[in-house]
């Protein structure tokens, strides 16, 4: 699976984007994200409960002041040098890597399926 297509619990993102907009007001908000109004006041409201990596990542990318990882802290950048993400052979996915195995089905992953 890309992390691109991934679906995201919207509520971080929400909470994100309401402090925005209080912060800057709807419409500098919009401008900030590269969005139109409607956009920024729909998730802004939370009323989505899931939200696409790739949206929020090009969003907070546009924005520029917050990373991903600050709001889904599973995309943070290892500092052990360790892949964050690896093939896992069980999920037959790219999934997190918790040290050498899957974050998602506790299979151990290899150091040569290493994805990044």
């Amino acid at each position: 699976m890309s992390f691109e297509c991934e679906m995201l619990p919207a509520e971080p993102f929400s909470e994100w984007m309401r402090a925005l907009v209080d912060r800057y007001g709807s419409a500098e908000a919009a401008h900030r994200c590269q969005l139109n109004d409607r956009q920024v006041r729909r998730n802004a409201s939370g009323e989505p409960t899931t939200v696409g990596f790739g949206f929020v990542d090009r969003v907070l990318t546009c924005e520029g002041s917050t990373f991903i990882w600050e709001l889904y802290p599973q995309f943070a950048p290892s500092e052990d040098g360790q892949p964050t993400h690896a093939w896992c052979k069980a999920c037959k996915e790219e999934v997190p890597a918790l040290g050498d195995q899957c974050g998602w089905c506790d299979g151990p992953l290899s150091a040569v399926e290493a994805v990044a």
